[in-house]
């Protein structure tokens, strides 16, 4: 068995979402009946109240939100991190915000633009995917590395995955990671299209999109533990594999969401049976549902870890789907403690193309 890499620690969550704004918001959602759809629409919205008075856009003051509530959460204030440490910051996204302004850049006309023409002034407002991270690291005066993914539902976990390369190549002391998604037409329309979408007045299978902001402070253990850090949870391993077989559809034999099971629980040094729970993400649509089916079924054979998932209290989150991951299991894991138990587990994320990503986590040692 390969030697377990050094764990990650999540010092600080940060998470708007249609539950609310803070953990304990979603906490509540969880704990409770999930809401029923609104007849007509398709899509859970992150409440007003959430997103305060501030100027900009619904996914603006949501990103901004999130990301401050992450960092103080970690006790990494604007002197505590000129002080202590470099902060980078990874971020995934897909349309959201940038829908518009890459609608109207591609197809503005000639006599389009100008102060006081509303089209114009969408495009000049509008935050495309590469100018995210670098437009958050500069409000934040974060010094490290500045990222951004776009690589639909999977798009968080790349900011997770790019903290730790970031860690080993000695880049940054501490990555704020995550992910944000708001709900514009193409991308509902992009769901529908592949019959995707929940229909209130039919069966109710089907997903159910969502948009959110969610951030999770990331450190190595060992830098965490230095600065007397509190650690939600730990990252022990994680592992990425692609089916390679559709454009939008998985493989429902699930043989790549099973490479990347079998890399996170080796990087992590553990085995099926040490894990006490698995998240799901998009089990709501009948093809992923089959995929879960057939992969835990090989993976755990007899034994079956609890089953959980956050999507029917705020729905699928699209791109933030993977720090929703980790912010769901930091509550999880506390829960746990709460009762005296100690126990791993397993946050998969899925996403258009066949990618598939697994992070095993557990509570601090």
């Amino acid at each position: 068995m390969r030697t377990p890499t050094e764990p990650l620690a999540v010092t600080g969550c940060g998470v708007v979402s249609p539950a609310g704004r803070g953990l304990e918001a979603l906490a509540r959602a969880l704990e409770g009946p999930p809401p029923p759809l609104v007849p007509g629409e398709i899509a859970m919205r992150i409440p007003d109240h959430a997103l305060g008075a501030g100027q900009g856009s619904r996914v603006e003051r949501a990103t901004r939100i999130a990301l401050e509530d992450a960092l103080a959460d970690a006790g990494l204030g604007p002197s505590a991190r000129k002080s202590r440490c470099r902060v980078g910051l990874a971020i995934g996204t897909e349309l959201g915000e940038a829908e518009g302004g890459v609608r109207l850049l591609a197809g503005l006309p000639p006599e389009v633009g100008g102060a006081g023409d509303a089209q114009w002034e969408l495009a000049k407002r509008a935050i495309l995917p590469h100018q995210l991270a670098i437009r958050l690291a500069q409000r934040y005066a974060l010094e490290g590395p500045a990222t951004t993914f776009a690589g639909t539902c999977v798009s968080s976990f790349y900011a997770v995955e790019q903290a730790a390369l970031d860690f080993a190549a000695g880049r940054a002391d501490a990555v704020v990671a995550g992910g944000v998604e708001e709900l514009g037409g193409l991308v509902r329309a992009v769901f529908s299209s592949l019959g995707a979408l929940a229909v209130p007045d039919k069966d109710g299978r089907g997903l159910v999109l969502g948009e959110a902001a969610a951030f999770v402070v990331l450190e190595p253990v060992s830098r965490a533990r230095e600065r007397g850090a509190r650690v939600r949870a730990l990252v022990l391993g994680r592992g990425l594999a692609s089916d390679g077989v559709h454009l939008t559809s998985a493989d429902e034999e699930g043989r790549g969401m099973e490479a990347a099971i079998e890399g996170a629980l080796l990087s992590a040094g553990l085995v099926a049976t040490d894990v006490g729970w698995v998240s799901l993400t998009a089990h709501a649509s009948p093809v992923y549902h089959r995929m879960y089916e057939n992969v835990l079924g090989r993976v755990f054979g007899g034994f079956r870890p609890e089953v959980a998932s956050w999507e029917p209290a705020v729905g699928h989150v699209l791109a933030a789907t993977g720090t929703m991951g980790v912010v769901h299991a930091a509550l999880k894991i506390e829960q746990a403690a709460r009762r005296g138990k100690r126990q791993a587990g397993l946050a998969l994320t899925v996403g258009f193309g066949g990618q598939n990503g697994a992070m095993v986590l557990g509570g601090p040692s």
